[in-house]
Order: C-alpha cells, then sequence, then structure tokens
C-alpha cells in the first residue's frame, strides 16, 4: 500500500511540475512579437553541429503561434558574409516556416565569426518602420560557438541593437577558450542572467529549448521608440533609395534574341544594382530568367537562381533558344515561391509586340497581378512602344525607358525608388 501511495504521488509530482511549464508556453503562445534568429555558421562549427543548431531552432519555432497577427519569425545566418535567410515575417504560415528551417535551404557557410555585421542588419534592415510591427515585443535571439571576429565592434552593435528597443537573448554554445563570457554580456539585454545561457556543447541544445521560448514569449514591449533611420547615401553623399523590407526580386529577358553582349550590359545592371549598398546584398534574393536552359542546381530555367551575393551573380552565361516575350513572363512568374513576400519582377524589352503575343502577355501580367508580383518593365531602343509596355506593368507606373543597353545604368536608381 505504501509503495502504491508513494507511486501516486510522484506520478501527480511529474503531472504538476511537467504541466506547468507546458500550460506556460501554450498560454503565452498567442502573444504578438517579431522574433529574428541570428545562427552562427561559422568555420568552428561542424556540420553536424551546424544541423543541430538548425534542429534546435526549428524546436523552438514550433513552440510559437506562428502567424502574421501573432508570432512572426526570421532567420539570419552569419559567418565571413550575412544572408538573411527568412525576412521576418516574410512567411506566415507555421508549417511553411519549419520547412524552410532546414539545411537544405539554409546552408552551412563556413569562414568567420563576424557577428558584429549580424547585428548591424539587426538595427539597420529588420527592426526598421515598414518591416516590424508597432507595440509588439521585438526580440533577437542570438547563437554563436565563438567569439567574433571584431570584439570591440560587435560590443559597438549589439549597444545599437538594444538602444532600439530590441531585447536580445543570447547561447553561448562551448567553453570558456571558444566563448567569451563578457562579448556574451555584451550582446545580451539585461538582466544578463535573464538573457543570456551558457552551454558545453550543442547537444545540450535541447536542454533549454523550453526555458528559452518560454523567456522570449513572455517579452514585453521595450518601450524605447525605434528611431528614424537616415537616408542612404553612396560613396559621393548622394542620397539614395533602398528597399526597406526584404524583396525577392526576378529579372526576365530573352539572351538569344537581344544577343549576348546586350545580356552582358542587363548582368551588369543587376550587378551594380544589387552590389554599390551592402545593404543590397542583405535585402534582396536575385534570380535571372533567360527562357531557356540555364543552371545546373536545380534553378531550371534561372541563369542565376536565389543569389544572395554577388559572386553568385556573376556566374557564366549560357546561350538559350528564342522565347516569345509572354514566355519569359511566364517563367518569370513562375519562379517566385507562392508564399514569398514583396515580389518583384523585371522585364526587358526591345521590340514591338505582335497582336498575338501582346495579348497572352497581358494575360500573364493578369496572372503576375493575382500572385501580387509588382511587375516592372525597362524598354530598351525606339522600337518598344511606351503605351504597350506600360500596360504589362501592375503598377501602372512601372514602366521605365533607356535609349541603349548600355545606358540601363540611368534607370537604376529610379527602379530602387520605386520598390522603395
Amino acid at each position: 500500500m505504501d509503495s502504491y501511495i508513494l507511486l501516486m504521488c510522484v506520478l501527480q509530482l511529474l503531472k504538476v511540475v511537467g504541466g506547468s511549464g507546458d500550460s506556460e508556453i501554450q498560454a503565452c503562445g498567442g502573444k504578438a512579437a517579431d522574433i529574428m534568429f541570428v545562427l552562427d555558421t561559422s568555420g568552428s562549427i561542424n556540420y553536424m553541429d551546424f544541423e543541430k543548431e538548425i534542429n534546435f531552432t526549428r524546436d523552438v519555432v514550433s513552440i510559437f503561434d506562428v502567424d502574421s497577427d501573432k508570432t512572426r519569425v526570421g532567420v539570419i545566418s552569419f559567418s565571413t558574409k550575412v544572408i538573411e535567410e527568412i525576412g521576418l515575417g516574410e512567411i506566415r504560415n507555421k508549417d511553411a516556416v519549419l520547412h524552410q528551417i532546414s539545411s537544405s535551404n539554409i546552408f552551412y557557410q563556413g569562414g568567420g565569426t563576424h557577428t558584429a555585421d549580424a547585428l548591424n542588419l539587426l538595427w539597420t534592415g529588420v527592426f526598421v518602420p515598414g518591416v516590424m510591427r508597432p507595440d509588439v515585443s521585438h526580440i533577437a535571439i542570438v547563437l554563436t560557438d565563438g567569439m567574433s571576429y571584431n570584439m570591440e565592434k560587435t560590443k559597438q552593435e549589439a549597444m545599437e541593437v538594444k538602444k532600439r528597443g530590441i531585447s536580445v537573448f543570447v547561447v553561448g554554445i562551448g567553453g570558456d577558450r571558444n566563448v567569451d563570457t563578457q562579448e556574451l554580456t555584451d550582446i545580451a539585454s539585461e538582466p544578463t542572467e535573464n538573457y543570456m545561457f551558457r552551454i558545453a556543447n550543442f547537444d545540450a541544445l535541447n536542454s533549454i529549448k523550453s526555458k528559452l521560448a518560454n523567456k522570449a514569449c513572455k517579452q514585453d514591449p521595450v518601450t524605447t521608440p525605434a528611431p528614424t533611420l537616415p537616408p542612404m547615401m553612396d560613396d559621393s553623399g548622394n542620397k539614395v533609395c533602398i528597399p526597406r523590407g526584404p524583396v525577392n526580386a526576378v529579372f526576365g529577358f530573352d539572351m538569344s534574341a537581344i544577343g549576348t553582349e546586350n545580356a552582358k550590359f542587363i548582368l551588369q545592371f543587376i550587378h551594380k544594382m544589387f552590389s554599390e549598398l551592402p545593404q543590397m546584398s542583405q535585402r534582396m534574393t536575385v534570380s535571372v530568367i533567360s527562357g531557356g536552359c540555364g543552371i545546373k542546381d536545380g534553378g531550371g530555367d534561372a541563369l542565376i537562381n536565389k543569389a544572395h551575393s554577388t559572386d553568385e551573380i556573376d556566374r557564366g552565361l549560357d546561350f538559350v533558344s528564342v522565347r516569345p516575350f509572354n514566355t519569359i513572363m511566364k517563367k518569370t512568374r513562375i519562379k517566385f515561391e507562392r508564399k514569398a513576400m514583396n515580389k518583384v519582377g523585371i522585364l526587358f524589352l526591345d521590340k514591338t509586340l505582335q497582336d498575338f503575343e501582346l495579348s497572352k502577355a497581358k494575360r500573364e501580367a493578369k496572372y503576375a497581378a493575382f500572385q501580387r508580383i509588382d511587375l516592372y518593365v525597362i524598354g530598351v531602343g525606339d522600337r518598344v512602344l511606351g503605351g504597350q509596355a506600360q500596360n504589362l506593368t501592375t503598377g501602372g507606373n512601372n514602366y521605365f525607358h533607356v535609349d541603349r543597353y548600355e545606358m540601363l545604368d540611368d534607370v537604376k536608381d529610379k527602379i530602387l525608388c520605386a520598390m522603395s
């Protein structure tokens, strides 16, 4: 009898202790918050540990109630380069977010631990007006296994992040030889004991996931308002436009029809749009549709497939077969993932469309509008009919014209301002 009573007491205790944590997580699951995960993918992390980091992120996200009016999440990976893998609120469906957080979609980078650059992106490109929501908690969860490349710069960037009302949780993974406690303290919000976690290795991540999720979803909004960002300037001190939110951009043209020389001018135009300002590579994902055979890694008709860097943009060009303009439009349209946000298609046109081709092109423009794709058309040369091209844009004012492909730079800033 005594054994039976003892067993029942133990079971009841387990129920109370276990149930309390679960109910707390469930209770705060519907609370609105904007949460950005910042994942270290530097060379000091081996691939198996990288997968554990990804799985941990998935597990924590699975606890939240992900929806457009509840918890919105995003992911940044960093090593020598910083990549915004999932823009904040870019994917609103929980299952779709969990699908995207995988080692097949977020790639292991290797390289140095440039933590400061990742923190800079948080306050210059993520938690900014137009991307973050006002009056909700703004939270960053930083996972790192090593000392950063520039510890003083990391401290300064962390101060900028926290000054803007962003609550920062940091998880330091590894022993004292690898992780600097003072740097973790500099990154974390205060009081440090509530925002900093130290674990011995990646296997220990599971031991903190529920506690971290619970703390994050209980976090109240910090009342410090985010300041209005100063205008972006180029090297000459001129004001330039840059998209505030993440943009999925697909450029479409028929390389065989326009010739490889003109195609190079287009690629140079895309390169300059993407590379002149560091913020562009953080805010834009670029694909290029040629209308024919493309790259070998699953990009289908894409000469460039979801590029995050100028190295990826500067791929070698392959010859392709001539395709009607409406076919280029269709391939540009279907390149976008259905649930992607801020979809921008930029098409190049250098001829008058015949009636049959124009009719099909208008239909494609309607399909694009239905899928919430903003279509821009850049007309090149004197064979383009402005009214014809204007009717193919979704916004009505998204048509731009240059006399020659060599002059594409003349409309670069206008297009960026139209997207901003």
